[in-house]
């Protein structure tokens, strides 16, 4: 195809073109976008990203001036600034890649290799207690020194951590498995070994084994659902919103978006500490800065927003972050349960 064709007609909407213009009076596209050379499109892409009358620039300086950026959405500014939902969901899948990175460096690698690695050294321990018996040592202090420095293994840590959960204290207690079994062998040879029939013992006991044979899958699987518990969270609040400011006769839609920029304001911040921890690996104590300063600044917008007084606008925050972070809790709750069962 002739990129540098002429056309009397925008590829873009089909509009034709007046007289000499040379840019389309409908969408405003130059007469010459057919011409796809790589400096047009590198130009193109730097005029999108670094040009302050671009949507992205003007959603990020606006976005800091409390309940300004909702107000011009509602009042139908709908092009001015990057639309809610697209900045929540490229904010949000920032935040989740940069935590799973976080994450990871801190948990190291805990996958299958681990699992047998853990076993490994319980053979080992075993192997010195053989060697202690042919060649005891005295007195017994120093061989539990010894120990203590080498080895920090038990059989039954798979059980103590079962025990830590306690709506399953009954399966750990009734079975005793062992780290080497879980180990060495499958679930179902697992299953036939200790006689476990009941179908929620099976269910427990397989998919513990599951999570811990494979860690960061089940922190794969926890983060993937986070979206959904962020956005279940957002529904519930904004309709407990409805109830709070209900003299004021909000739409729903309206408070969705609302709470929409008050999550992205909380990615940024905690994307900006987490690209900060991955380059100076900052304290994690850092973190509560962002909390602090993220309710600081949805304060002040639910407080512009509605156009309340400051003692009554606090009151109401202090109810909403209470329900909000039960609800979200509670979906917390969900998504691990969820996690747990479908790794």
């Amino acid at each position: 195809m002739n990129q540098n064709s002429t056309h009397n007609y925008c590829l873009n909407c089909r509009t034709a073109f007046q007289d000499d213009n040379q840019y389309c009076s409908t969408c405003g596209q130059s007469k010459k976008a057919s011409d796809l050379r790589v400096l047009d499109i590198i130009g193109q892409f730097f005029e999108t990203f670094f040009t302050f009358d671009g949507a992205i620039w003007k959603t990020i300086r606006d976005l800091w001036r409390p309940s300004y950026l909702t107000k011009a959405f509602v009042a139908g500014q709908r092009r001015t600034y990057v639309h809610p939902v697209r900045l929540f969901v490229i904010t949000l899948l920032l935040f989740v890649a940069l935590m799973i990175n976080a994450v990871y460096k801190q948990i190291g690698t805990l996958d299958q290799d681990q699992v047998y690695k853990e076993y490994h050294e319980l053979i080992i321990k075993e192997n010195l207690d053989s060697l202690l018996l042919k060649f005891p040592l005295q007195p017994q202090q120093n061989i539990d020194s010894i120990k203590y420095k080498l080895f920090d293994a038990d059989p039954y840590q798979f059980i103590y951590a079962l025990d830590d959960i306690g709506l399953i204290d009954n399966v750990s207690i009734h079975y005793k498995i062992s780290d080497k079994d879980v180990a060495e062998l499958s679930i179902a040879e697992i299953y036939d070994k200790y006689k476990i029939t009941s179908f929620y013992d099976r269910l427990i006991i397989g998919q513990s084994i599951k999570v811990n044979n494979d860690r960061k899958g089940m922190l794969r699987s926890t983060l993937g659902n986070f979206i959904w518990m962020v956005l279940l969270t957002i529904f519930v609040t904004a309709g407990f919103l409805m109830i709070i400011y209900i003299r004021h006769k909000p739409y729903y839609t309206e408070l969705i978006v609302l709470m929409l920029h008050h999550h992205v304001i909380f990615f940024i911040l905690s994307i900006l500490l987490l690209l900060c921890n991955y380059f100076f690996e900052l304290d994690t104590s850092y973190f509560r800065w962002v909390i602090i300063l993220a309710a600081l600044f949805i304060y002040l917008d639910i407080k512009f927003y509605f156009r309340q007084s400051w003692i009554k606008s606090l009151v109401k925050f202090f109810v909403i972050a209470l329900f909000y972070f039960i609800t979200f809790f509670f979906n917390i709750l969900l998504v691990a349960l969820s996690s747990f069962l479908l790794i």
